[in-house]
């Protein structure tokens, strides 16, 4: 989401980006709390730390894609690929954060 935000202010059309960014992460939030062994408070918490350690690792991606030599990089609409990452991210996130919840 940082890596969203920052392009804001240098890139046309930044606001999808970041709209894309919040959709996927409702969406990862609705499925991780839609298991019961998720809305424990435990798992709440984890569900949490899930969404924040997958958004630092797509920042890191998202920054090494767009930001490569310091400045953006256009790749038209080849960008959108890039974008698509959060959502296996996301994914996975889920699953392994579903997992240890229901082991606990």
């Amino acid at each position: 989401m940082i890596t969203a935000i920052y392009s804001l202010s240098y890139v046309y059309g930044a606001e999808i980006m970041l709209l894309f960014w919040f959709v996927c992460a409702a969406i990862y939030l609705c499925v991780c709390f839609s298991v019961k062994a998720n809305r424990t408070p435990k798992g709440k918490t984890n569900v949490w730390w899930g969404l924040f350690g997958a958004d630092g690792l797509i920042d890191l991606l998202w920054l090494f894609i767009y930001y490569r030599n310091g400045n953006y990089t256009n790749y038209g609409i080849g960008a959108a690929a890039g974008l698509l990452l959060w959502i296996p991210v996301l994914a996975v996130t889920a699953v392994i954060v579903t997992s240890l919840n229901e082991k606990a």
